[in-house]
C-alpha cells in the first residue's frame, strides 16, 4: 500500500483518505508519495514523539504490548519520508506533476 502526504500536512495516509475528500467536493489536492523507512526512528503515539531503537520496551512507563503479554508496543508507529514524487489528485484521478521542492522529513501514519 502506498502512502501520501499533502504539502502542508504532517501525516501520511493511504490514497483513499484523499479520494474521499475529492468526492466530498474538493477540487484538487497536491500530494507527495511517501515511503516507509524501517531503519529510521519509530514514532511513539503515546508520547507523540520520535524514539530511537531500544527506547521502547518493558522499561518504558507507556509500554503496552499488542497482545497484553509481551512484544511490539501498541503505541509504536512507522516513520515515513518523502520520495520527491509529486502528484495532483482531482476528479480525473492521480496525475504525476513536476515540483521544485524536494525534502526529507519524518512523518507518521495515523
Amino acid at each position: 500500500m502506498k502512502f501520501y502526504m499533502e504539502l502542508a500536512g504532517d501525516w501520511a495516509y493511504p490514497l483513499s483518505e484523499f479520494t474521499d475528500r475529492i468526492y466530498d467536493g474538493e477540487e484538487k489536492i497536491i500530494l507527495e508519495e511517501m515511503t516507509r523507512k524501517k531503519s529510521y526512528e519509530k514514532f511513539c503515539a503515546e508520547r507523540m514523539d520520535f524514539i530511537e531503537k531500544g527506547d521502547c520496551g518493558s522499561h518504558c512507563n507507556e509500554y503496552n504490548p499488542c497482545n497484553n503479554i509481551s512484544g511490539k508496543c501498541m503505541w509504536l508507529k512507522n516513520s515515513f519520508v518523502g520520495t520527491g514524487k509529486m502528484f495532483k489528485l482531482t476528479n480525473n484521478g492521480l496525475e504525476a506533476i513536476k515540483w521544485k521542492k524536494k525534502y526529507l522529513v519524518k512523518y507518521i501514519v495515523v
